[in-house]
């Protein structure tokens, strides 16, 4: 038979009921202790994970001819003290003049570039600076460090430079898009699907994009290329070699009786840095050395007559950027060199499929 409490216990008796005073809390014993009972589920408005490198931004208001903007920077652990000054012209639109901005302060290869980089923000008038520093030792905490002066109305997000925390984006949920999915690691470039947006280039050879047969005599070297958009960034998924020639074998360039003696060289320069694949101087190369991702992404047909090869080149889609974005004649590229007499072959072409991407 059950007991009443005292009246001392009575007393310290609290009970949690809500505005309403008809609903209240109950009290549940985990692991010996009594809690407040509570559901599993736990609703996140947003995550947030602070970057690797010091960063800031700023955006401008509004700008108009001869107004200038003046970017310092104060001296970190590694990189210099810095300071420049931009001056509108021409009539430049607010958008006109943050392009040019990052374009200068990017292709400033003395004081800049190896330090920091800037980066627009879509649709707005706005420059996220980032140091190529990692973590403390990129950071100017003091007041002031980041500083943003000159007539050009602007306002800066923080007053110095130092690692910050952003919230992360949720991507929307194909299934459901009231649900959010994330949880990708890494540098994550947005590129269009569209039909419109497609790039296909066929590589050619002494600037006449009609020269785009391989199967010549290169004498001492030919090179087979094509120049970057001077908008748009692209982004290349595929490097495709094909062509035709009577008896083709492994063990031999193509329907050649041998292997060629210097070969066939694919270079890659991409975000200014530079990647060479391996020689190609058999047909085999073509399936071991050139199309990684499996023997896939070769083909040979024998049919009668003569026979036909594809080899693809296929990754994540890598940027080759606008012209001019790594100063005049620094421009990315892809590169092909026929450094062999190919006369002989029937025919032999390369293309290169991509994306372009506004800059």
């Amino acid at each position: 038979m059950g007991t009443d409490l005292s009246q001392k216990e009575s007393s310290n008796t609290t009970q949690i009921v809500g505005r309403d005073e008809v609903y209240a809390a109950d009290v549940v014993l985990e692991d010996g202790i009594r809690k407040l009972a509570t559901t599993k589920k736990v609703n996140v408005e947003s995550l947030s994970g602070v970057g690797e490198s010091a960063s800031n931004y700023f955006f401008m208001d509004s700008v108009a001819d001869g107004q200038t903007l003046i970017i310092d920077i104060a001296a970190t652990e590694g990189a210099p003290a810095f300071s420049k000054t931009f001056t509108v012209t021409g009539g430049e639109t607010k958008l006109e003049f943050t392009s040019r901005v990052i374009l200068e302060l990017n292709q400033d290869f003395v004081n800049f570039q190896p330090y920091y980089r800037a980066l627009d923000i879509d649709d707005n008038a706005a420059i996220f600076i980032q140091a190529k520093t990692i973590g403390e030792a990129g950071e100017a905490l003091t007041i002031d460090d980041f500083n943003i002066t000159g007539t050009v109305p602007s306002q800066r997000g923080f007053d110095n430079l130092q690692r910050r925390s952003a919230v992360i984006q949720a991507s929307v949920s194909t299934k459901d898009p009231r649900l959010g999915v994330f949880g990708i690691e890494g540098t994550v470039e947005s590129v269009s699907a569209d039909v419109s947006g497609l790039f296909i280039v066929q590589p050619y050879s002494g600037g006449d994009p009609a020269n785009i047969e391989m199967n010549i005599n290169a004498g001492g070297g030919v090179e087979y290329t094509f120049p970057m958009d001077a908008l748009d960034d692209l982004f290349i998924s595929e490097i495709k070699f094909f062509g035709l020639d009577s008896g083709i074998t492994y063990a031999n360039f193509l329907g050649r009786n041998s292997d060629l003696t210097n070969g066939i060289q694919v270079e890659i320069k991409t975000n200014n840095s530079i990647v060479t694949l391996p020689l190609i101087k058999a047909t085999d190369d073509f399936a071991d050395k050139f199309t990684f991702g499996g023997n896939s992404n070769f083909f040979l047909d024998k049919p009668s007559g003569l026979d036909k090869f594809t080899a693809s080149f296929i990754s994540a889609p890598f940027p080759l950027r606008r012209a001019g974005t790594f100063g005049v004649g620094n421009d990315d590229y892809i590169k092909i060199t026929i450094q062999d007499n190919l006369s002989q072959v029937s025919k032999l072409q390369c293309i290169v499929e991509g994306v372009r991407r506004e800059a």
